[in-house]
């Protein structure tokens, strides 16, 4: 009986581990930025939605829409990003814009974030084409 207790606490460690796990908070901006550039630069989209805050503001049919959306845009993976716009808002909060291309192909991150004495923190996000929609957020 104990083994199997044992075998029963090492498959479910995993899942109590992803249970602490929040949307949005990262443990540093490191992991942030790693997180960002990762997810926008390979084109997923709704795993990018989904943990900076969109899991429970957008159905499942909206997400796949989203992902079809920019993937009929964007055919294939970005090479090149910067960010490009920094603001530091005081008391730990910041914002800051992002661009990602493959040739004339360009799309545009902005985040307000947080740093906490802890964790850092998203607290908005927007993701377009259009550079003026990201620009308006500052």
């Amino acid at each position: 009986m104990r083994y199997f207790l044992s075998i029963l606490v090492v498959l479910l460690m995993p899942l109590a581990v992803a249970a602490q796990q929040r949307d949005s908070v990262f443990d540093n901006y490191a992991a942030y930025n790693a997180f960002v550039d990762d997810k926008i630069m390979n084109r997923d989209f709704i795993s990018l939605v989904q943990s900076l805050g969109g899991r429970d503001e957008y159905s499942a049919e909206q997400l796949k829409g989203l992902q079809q959306q920019f993937t009929d845009i964007f055919r294939i993976d970005f090479r090149q990003k910067t960010v490009f716009r920094q603001e530091d808002l005081g008391g730990g909060m910041r914002q800051e814009a992002r661009a990602y291309w493959i040739g004339e192909s360009y799309i545009y991150f902005y985040a307000l974030t947080h740093q906490r004495d802890d964790d850092f923190v998203v607290i908005n996000f927007h993701l377009n084409s259009a550079v003026s929609k990201v620009m308006a957020k500052f």
